[in-house]
């Protein structure tokens, strides 16, 4: 398979995909500092370093001939879908309609697979008016599947939501990945071995530190004793007394109120427009 990576960013998705064996041929990335990053990682694939709505239907030729062994993937920015964030997460904000540029480059090259990514609140922002317009104009083209499904139940020491949009042209089977049966990987697991950093730490490469590590914690090493990019921010005295505030598996809805006087959105944050999320299904 031949991969086209739409809003591809530092090459996240592009990663993922050469492990599952798709030889990525073009990016699409307006972020000059994103694109010098996908650029180092991933050498063979061709960059479009602008802005999506510049690429043209004359910028596709070339991969109209892949389509039976094309997939195209990505995740249009996702800020305005966040539930932290309630000023921007409207029909309003211009940013939110940029997931059309996907749908406007499925359409034109017709690939045989498509894989489209948001945070879990694409499903439910301006009453779900964003997910009804990606499924109408590609159902009809494809079958759709859906689902939300969490990191932590796929090996990583995260809990993290994400919305995928999956469809084939084809009807072709399609499944999305069981949760793993085991228990889910801790943040221990994660970083027990890491070095401990001061606040404001700026040695980029240190040793890691005595604490044996979790297989997960090897397969991380891959081998090395160093690891590299601690640089730490230096956190003013306010910052630092919100951590000791978290509890395990919280977040900053378990700091008080004081010390989180520069979030005006804080309070706002709950009200009552989420809805459960959706659990994977086909549609067409």
């Amino acid at each position: 398979m031949v991969g086209i990576d739409l809003f591809a960013g530092a090459g996240g998705m592009s990663l993922g995909a050469t492990h599952a064996g798709i030889r990525v041929a073009l990016a699409v990335e307006s972020d000059p500092h994103a694109t010098a990053t996908y650029s180092a990682n991933q050498p063979d694939a061709r960059v479009f370093g602008d802005d999506i709505r510049h690429l043209t239907a004359t910028h596709l030729i070339p991969w109209r001939p892949l389509r039976d062994r094309l997939i195209i993937f990505g995740g249009s920015p996702c800020q305005g879908f966040s539930w932290s964030n309630v000023r921007t997460r409207t029909i309003t904000n211009p940013s939110n309609w940029l997931f059309e540029q996907f749908i406007r480059v499925v359409l034109t090259i017709r690939p045989a697979w498509f894989v489209f990514e948001n945070v879990q609140g694409f499903v439910t922002t301006a009453r779900g008016v964003f997910f009804s317009h990606i499924q109408d104009h590609l159902r009809g083209h494809y079958v759709l599947h859906d689902a939300v499904l969490n990191a932590m139940h796929h090996g990583v020491p995260q809990d993290r939501s994400r919305f995928f949009l999956v469809g084939s042209r084809d009807d072709l089977t399609f499944r999305f990945p069981r949760r793993l049966s085991s228990r889910s990987m801790t943040v221990a697991d994660a970083i027990r071995d890491l070095p401990r950093l001061e606040n404001g730490a700026n040695t980029c490469c240190v040793r890691y530190n005595d604490s044996p590590p979790s297989p997960y914690g090897r397969q991380m090493r891959a081998g090395l004793a160093r690891c590299w990019n601690h640089l730490v921010t230096r956190n003013s005295t306010h910052v630092l007394k919100r951590y000791a505030y978290v509890p395990q598996g919280g977040n900053w809805q378990n700091i008080p109120s004081d010390l989180m006087t520069n979030y005006a959105d804080r309070t706002r944050c709950h009200t009552g427009l989420w809805t459960k999320p959706l659990r994977g299904r086909s549609r067409r």
